[in-house]
């Protein structure tokens, strides 16, 4: 597989979970990726890729780009399986393999997997103690608040170098949080004049536990289209956004770019999903997600570079269902413009 010079400021892969792709599909997307030199990949799990099976896929498919999950709930899954998991594809690739953990929403959680999305930052703590200490290879017997595990230790190789753990998340809380015990953040649907304040929260918290903000990974994805079909694409994006908008535990990060919230959201719980999605005006849309040409999107993601996101992360989406070249033409167009933009090349 031809590989081009890793991009000299990084650049990560969100992929794109909704769009009813195969394997094969998420296999060629993070091939592509590799190939134009970006950093890292992120899979997300909602109702399509199940996150651990995709990165074994992706590990063995690859060489050297970063993996990880963006997110994965910490209650669809025990600590212990979890620890499994990222300590089975970290020995098969070692370095490479990054935990991206989050809460979830109360439709996947609650409503899906039959759980109970309930003390979230509770939760978080705990899950991020216990699941490090099983990664080092150490014996659990835990009692807290969210659950208990006795008697636990990992029969497989600890993983060296240790996983880092980042989480994601869309409110202050839980941002300062994620800088007081984690290695670093997620950040999505993040608009460009809310990102300092969403930082700050991020390093007040690791001032707070010790810690020196400069350390952190910030991650900030960056939902974008570039191609010749700009109306498709906000059409699609408009309903992506509400579709995260509308959920109560994402609904905070939302209110800023979305005037109407409350009413959209009440019009999407009883079903009537066109009048909610006409209370999401074109503004609020391009506002969070870049639509336009590989210019345009780079623009986007160097100006949250330049705000403090240490890995922009591209998040491109299909069109249409089962549409996998989209995707794939939006990173090769923002690789080539990124590259162009380097003046050594």
């Amino acid at each position: 597989m031809a590989v081009v010079d890793r991009l000299d400021q990084p650049i990560g892969l969100s992929l794109p979970v909704q769009e009813r792709l195969t394997a094969a599909d998420y296999v060629e997307l993070a091939q592509v990726a590799e190939r134009e030199g970006l950093d890292t990949v992120f899979v997300g799990e909602i109702a399509g890729l199940e996150a651990f099976s995709a990165l074994g896929l992706l590990a063995g498919a690859t060489r050297w780009i970063r993996l990880a999950t963006g997110v994965i709930s910490i209650y669809t899954r025990s600590v212990s399986l979890t620890a499994m998991g990222f300590a089975t594809v970290a020995s098969a690739a070692p370095g490479r393999i990054v935990a991206g953990l989050g809460t979830g929403s109360r439709v996947v959680v609650d409503d899906w997997h039959g759980g109970e999305l309930v003390e979230p930052r509770a939760r978080m703590t705990d899950f991020v103690s216990v699941l490090r200490s099983a990664l080092d290879g150490q014996r659990i017997d835990h009692r807290g608040a969210t659950f208990s595990i006795t008697d636990f230790r990992l029969q497989i190789a600890a993983p060296q170098p240790p996983v880092p753990i980042m989480l994601g998340s869309f409110n202050r809380r839980m941002l300062k949080l994620a800088g007081a015990i984690a290695d670093g953040v997620i950040l999505a649907f993040c608009p460009l004049d809310e990102l300092a304040g969403r930082i700050a929260a991020i390093h007040e918290g690791a001032r707070e536990a010790g810690r020196d903000p400069a350390e952190l990974e910030v991650a900030g994805y960056v939902s974008a289209y570039a191609g010749t079909e700009p109306d498709a694409a906000l059409e699609r994006f408009r309903r992506l956004v509400l579709q995260y908008a509308v959920q109560p535990t994402h609904r905070a990060g939302f209110a800023g770019s979305i005037p109407d919230l409350d009413r959209a959201a009440l019009l999407w719980s009883r079903g009537e999903r066109r009048e909610a999605l006409t209370l999401v005006p074109d503004a609020a849309v391009l506002r969070l997600c870049p639509i336009g040409s590989p210019d345009d999107v780079l623009q986007r993601l160097e100006a949250m570079r330049a705000l403090g996101v240490t890995l922009p992360v591209l998040a491109p989406q299909s069109l249409r269902p089962g549409d996998a070249e989209t995707p794939a033409q939006t990173i090769r167009a923002v690789a080539v413009a990124a590259r162009r933009l380097d003046p050594t090349r």
